[in-house]
């Protein structure tokens, strides 16, 4: 039997809506057969890729359960919470050139 064949008869029994990959499964890992069949046989023990897609969805649901739907949320009210908006425009200098800046340290 053939390592095609026997993918075959693994998605027959435990998978019939994946048997169209036996063909490419069979000629992409055809020199890990063995490893590629026992991983198979060990997913499908614990319920198979169905059951861990399922568990992988519920788990990002969870993690964007907090996350804003619409950003606009966000931008509501973010401009009241800035409490001082006055802009320097000038440095003043004292009488000896000193701006009291860290990059007159320089002079």
């Amino acid at each position: 039997m053939t390592f095609e064949d026997k993918l075959r008869e693994f998605f027959k029994k435990h998978d019939p809506g994946r048997l169209r990959f036996a063909r490419k499964i069979a000629n992409k890992y055809q020199p890990k057969a063995k490893d590629v069949l026992a991983e198979l046989a060990k997913i499908y023990a614990g319920g198979g890729p169905g059951t861990y897609a399922a568990k992988m969805e519920a788990k990002r649901n969870a993690a964007f359960q907090n996350f804003p739907s619409n950003f606009d949320e966000i931008s509501e009210g973010a401009d009241d919470e800035i409490e001082d908006d006055t802009v320097v425009t000038e440095v003043e200098k004292s009488s000896n050139g000193d701006t009291g800046m860290i990059d007159d340290l320089d002079d």
